[in-house]
């Protein structure tokens, strides 16, 4: 990421009353993401960039970018013209085609000096160090354009006066400018002189070509490579410098190469005051011109169309000269050149991306085109809200939602299926085994969460998730409640019970009553081969099986290797709410009674498979309006009981009259009929 100097950003942008922190702020609003950072006494803007954005790894391309987004002028670098010999000084041969471009400059009778202090500074900022003043004024050429460059020293060369740019064959032996031996592998991309090795090319050069303090005519290598192949060696032998970063991305100048050279010749000459006529220009090697820049054709019915508003003509002229870009314009049509240092620019989606980048997104409007038709989606907001209170109460409760993974496994797909040749949909192309199938019920995925938590050292787990399931024949939405372990029902005294199947079903009674209809629900024993048979039941609303409940099998809970007990319950949130939308709740106010109330309680023996909706609902139709409120408080079996297939089930009776005190033999004539009724029909006998 660049770190430019807010000294050189001031040079070079007519920006005279901004801070650092305001144009850190404008540019991060426009989309070009800046921070401020100081080192000592100084002030440096870094920018982070994308990766598409080559052209922003260069000091000047981020100048240039300031420019469009805040649309200021850039006062320009100052570049003398330096000749180019016709005449060469040095012989170069090139035998690869991964050399790209090459081009040499070359000084004579030089002065090596100590860099300024600010130059320092700037080089240290960006993570490199200080040599002199001629490789100093190179690197820093090279943050400002993105060309890397590499001196030698002219007088070191072989006395042929010859550069070769080959590959080398495999075995050679280079020593590098911080002593180190590399040993070089086939197609490596090198640079000789007579029989030594005096560069890696784009990567690192010879310690013999060095710089020292009795140079006294330098060359300097102004060059391009594939950035494959610089790449490759890169990461063989696991060096990297700044040179080699731009090489692999493949460089992408905001300056043309000669200009370049230009610049790092000028400023050498000029620290230590030398005159411009001891430096020339040798090129043996041009980038391959490309035939036309792109040419991109863009509309304003195109931009209408996209953006949902119209652009006054004036508007995109302006773009396009801030933008910098060449452009014809032909009735509604503009036909759009594109910059050779924007290559990121290749469809017509891009340009109109760069017009609403540089027309600021903000200002579009907002609202849906009038040729737009709105969507809806099939879910109005009672479904919404109706979600909203059911996740807000079992949050409540102490139930802790989770989102589980869709798909399943072979062996998963078939363990809670209640129909063996149910149709699932399989992935063509699976990441995993483990991943295969669309699942069609949600326990599978719970048992893996609770192994997950418990492998962990978890315990004591609440679970519910609502999901829908798809097969080709049906999409469903399902609500599971899981749970395992230990619930504490009064936090202040510490009253603990292990969490079981009478529990889980006043949970969903609970549940039932938000909708106003566990009136309508019943519970029927049920024989699911995923499920122990004695706390197993299918939940029916009206006449329509909605769910189940109970506990797992054990056989398939040791599976997932959890060795408690663990309770489910799944339910059809689809043919609930499909049911509310036809049948809404009726809704009865009753005046509050100013006439005592009074409580009884009735203990029956039934059979263990009976029906407790359906026992509530009979005591309601023969007790009659005095019956205010019935609840179950107790269900009993012992071993005697579980012999003869009975269960002890005890009832909670509240009696009251909107209209009078109720008198005792009202009350024992009410309960006994309600007994003979319940022992009549469900084959039932009062306890004493």
């Amino acid at each position: 990421m660049p770190l430019i100097p807010w000294e050189y950003l001031k040079q070079h942008l007519f920006l005279p009353t901004i801070t650092p922190a305001e144009l850190a702020e404008k540019l991060s609003y426009c989309g070009l993401e800046t921070k401020i950072v100081k080192q000592e006494n100084n002030i440096y803007c870094e920018f982070d960039t994308l990766p598409n954005r080559t052209d922003l790894l260069s000091w000047w391309g981020i100048i240039q970018e300031i420019s469009v987004l805040l649309n200021c002028q850039i006062n320009p670098l100052k570049i003398p013209i330096i000749n180019e010999s016709k005449e060469k000084l040095i012989e170069v041969e090139i035998s690869t085609n991964d050399c790209l471009e090459f081009r040499l400059g070359f000084i004579k009778n030089i002065e090596i000096k100590e860099s300024p202090q600010w130059a320092k500074d700037w080089l240290e900022a960006n993570n490199l160090h200080s040599i002199n003043n001629l490789v100093d004024i190179a690197n820093l050429v090279m943050l400002e354009t993105g060309q890397p460059f590499h001196i030698f020293d002219y007088d070191a060369l072989s006395e042929k006066k010859k550069i070769v740019i080959q590959e080398a064959r495999g075995g050679e032996i280079m020593t590098t400018l911080h002593g180190q031996k590399l040993t070089l592998n086939p197609g490596e991309i090198v640079i000789s002189s007579g029989e030594k090795f005096i560069d890696l090319a784009g990567i690192i050069g010879n310690q013999e070509t060095a710089i020292t303090s009795q140079t006294k005519n330098i060359l300097i290598e102004c060059a391009s490579f594939g950035p494959a192949s610089i790449k490759k060696t890169t990461n063989r032998l696991n060096i990297s410098t700044l040179a080699s970063q731009y090489f692999s991305r493949g460089i992408n100048l905001v300056l043309p190469p000669d200009k370049s050279l230009s610049r790092v010749i000028s400023l050498i000459i000029e620290s230590y005051g030398g005159n411009l006529n001891s430096g020339t220009i040798f090129t043996y090697k041009e980038a391959i011109k490309k035939e036309k820049q792109p040419l991109i054709t863009i509309s304003q019915e195109f931009i209408t169309k996209k953006v949902g508003q119209a652009f006054p003509e004036q508007v995109i002229d302006k773009i396009w000269q801030q933008l910098g870009f060449l452009y014809q314009k032909d009735g509604n049509n503009y036909y759009v050149t594109i910059p050779s240092y924007r290559p990121d620019i290749t469809s017509v989606e891009d340009l109109l991306e760069e017009i609403l980048k540089v027309y600021d997104y903000n200002k579009v409007n907002s609202s849906l085109p009038t040729e737009f038709k709105p969507i809806f989606f099939n879910d109005d907001k009672g479904k919404i809200e109706k979600r909203k209170i059911l996740r807000t109460y079992l949050a409540n409760c102490g139930w802790q939602e989770i989102i589980t993974y869709s798909l399943i496994s072979q062996e998963m797909k078939q363990e809670f299926a209640e129909e063996k040749e149910t149709f699932f949909y399989q992935l063509l192309m699976p990441k995993n085994k483990y991943h295969k199938y669309y699942r069609q019920n949600l326990i599978s995925s719970h048992l893996k969460t609770l192994k997950y938590n418990f492998s962990r050292g978890n315990k004591d787990l609440f679970f519910f998730e609502i999901s829908s399931i798809y097969s080709s024949s049906k999409q469903e939405e399902l609500l599971i409640l899981s749970g395992v372990g230990k619930l504490i029902n009064q936090p202040l005294h510490k009253l603990v019970q292990e969490m079981n199947f009478y529990w889980l079903k006043g949970a969903l009674e609970n549940i039932f009553e938000l909708w106003q209809i566990n009136s309508e629900v019943s519970f029927v024993p049920a024989s699911l081969d995923y499920l122990y048979s004695p706390h197993s039941t299918e939940i029916f609303l009206g006449k329509e099986k909605i769910g189940f409940l109970g506990r797992i099998q054990t056989s398939l809970t040791q599976k997932y290797q959890i060795s408690d007990q663990v309770f489910v319950a799944q339910l059809s949130l689809t043919k609930i709410f499909a049911y509310l939308d036809s049948f809404l709740p009726k809704f009865h106010y009753r005046p509050v009674s100013n006439f005592p109330a009074s409580e009884k309680d009735l203990s029956f023996i039934f059979p263990e498979n009976v029906n407790y909706n359906e026992i509530v609902k009979e005591i309601r139709r023969e007790a009659g309006d005095n019956l205010h409120e019935i609840s179950i408080f107790d269900v009993y079996q012992n071993a005697e009981l579980e012999q003869l297939g009975k269960k002890s089930v005890s009832f909670h009776l509240l009696f009251q009259s909107s209209t009078k005190t109720l008198e005792n033999k009202e009350i024992e004539k009410m309960l006994r009929e309600i007994v003979t009724k319940i022992e009549k029909i469900f084959a039932a006998k009062l306890r004493d």
